[in-house]
């Protein structure tokens, strides 16, 4: 590619597959949030509804995690360069090449940390408040609380769901990465490439679960689809006498209870 303008642009955007680790940045930090979220909800329903039931907040909130993404990011546009021969090359690193420099390990091991430590942090501790909360409040619920215990209980169920997914989508990668952050990639280039499209593909799965996981734990889409189903099979309306006598389990009950409206 040409060392001009247009060629660095290529180099930061498709070479380094910027807006790629953009999208998974943002949907790790968007998995913490919320599980901050669920914690806050149970634990401090006040605090809840004054950050999370403002919409000027939830803004600010959704600002925050892609901007936090995109910094995640920004040293490719001040190190990525085109050289003479065309080729991307990162100028992070010792003049010789031969390995990484102290700059470079300083920021891998910057990334590593917010992108995967500090999120698994706050997820795992997240969830030992909620649970602890839960568990604590469970003597205190009467029957006509049972629907609002099992909505929390549903939350803290998806939380629960959403770390062992981050944990095993997200650690692979983040393994290769430590490897090369001290200069310790795999010397079999055959099992190196295997390695970086496995973790990769892991990646894009985790980018695409996180809406099945909360779309499909959500009863009312399972009632929606139910719905459906019976129109196609028995061929005309199905009947909805049993959709009045549904309660409503949703993650959402949280929100109502707490005061939080749309």
């Amino acid at each position: 590619m040409p060392p001009s303008p247009l060629g660095r642009i290529y180099c930061i955007l498709i070479h380094e597959e910027t807006l790629f680790w953009v999208s998974i940045k943002a949907s790790i930090f968007l998995i913490m949030t919320i599980s901050i979220e669920s914690a806050t909800a149970v634990r401090k329903p006040m605090l809840y509804k004054n950050v999370f039931c403002n919409k000027c907040y939830r803004r600010l909130i959704t600002l925050s995690i892609w901007f936090m993404a995109f910094l995640t990011n920004t040293h490719h546009y001040f190190t990525d360069v085109v050289d003479d021969n065309g080729k991307c090359n990162s100028t992070l690193g010792d003049e010789s090449g031969s390995s990484i420099g102290a700059d470079a390990i300083v920021v891998s091991l910057y990334i590593y940390g917010v992108t995967y430590i500090l999120p698994l942090i706050v997820m795992i501790t997240s969830y030992s408040l909620t649970a602890s909360r839960l568990r604590k409040n469970m003597s205190k619920m009467n029957r006509r609380n049972s629907v609002l215990m099992r909505a929390r209980y549903r939350v803290i169920g998806v939380v629960l769901i959403d770390i062992i997914v981050f944990f095993v989508c997200i650690t692979p990668h983040q393994l290769v990465y430590l490897l090369e952050c001290f200069d310790k990639e795999i010397d079999v280039p055959e099992l190196y490439e295997l390695v970086n499209n496995f973790d990769k593909l892991l990646l894009s799965i985790y980018v695409c679960a996180n809406p099945i996981i909360y779309t499909i734990t959500n009863p009312q889409f399972r009632l929606t689809l139910r719905i459906i189903w019976e129109r196609i099979t028995r061929g005309n309306r199905a009947d909805s006498h049993w959709i009045s006598n549904m309660p409503p389990e949703t993650s959402l009950d949280l929100r109502t209870q707490n005061g939080c409206s749309e």
